[in-house]
């Protein structure tokens, strides 16, 4: 379904407690690779220590 481009939204089948958590999983499942975001872009944002 991911590689078809035809996900549904998270929000859609249930509610998070956390909304940047769910963010963060949905720019992971971005169809074009080259829009999701690096291991070091989450870390970074995540873990405010991270180099």
């Amino acid at each position: 379904m991911i590689a078809k481009g035809t996900t549904t939204a998270l929000r859609d089948m249930r509610t998070w407690p956390f909304p940047e958590f769910e963010g963060a999983v949905t720019a992971c499942l971005a169809t074009d690779p080259a829009d999701r975001p690096t291991a070091k872009a989450l870390a970074a944002a995540w873990l405010p220590s991270a180099p």
